[in-house]
């Protein structure tokens, strides 16, 4: 979303990414669910800079009703942060 975005459709877009982030038949996961199920296929290929991550934004997203504009686009920044950790983390399991 650009900075321009309205407060209601950042909150809304970070609640169903960090909230949502996986969705399936069988429910749907949050980011730190996904991480915890996800992780230990990938740890031996450094995974610290996405533990810390997901650990913040998992514990944000309880707040996220409550974040105003600059708290919103600060998380929205770590969940961009978590995103490039995470393409990074693809790349060098594909090498």
């Amino acid at each position: 979303m650009g900075e321009e975005a309205p407060v209601a459709d950042l909150r809304a877009a970070l609640a169903a990414d960090l909230g949502h982030t996986r969705r399936g038949p069988a429910g749907d996961e949050d980011c730190a669910t996904l991480w915890a199920r996800l992780r230990p296929a990938v740890a031996v290929l450094g995974v610290e800079e996405i533990d810390t991550l997901v650990a913040e934004l998992g514990a944000a997203i309880p707040r996220i009703p409550s974040l105003d504009l600059s708290e919103l686009r600060h998380l929205a920044a770590r969940a961009r942060e978590l995103s490039e950790a995470c393409r990074r983390l693809t790349e060098r399991a594909e090498d």
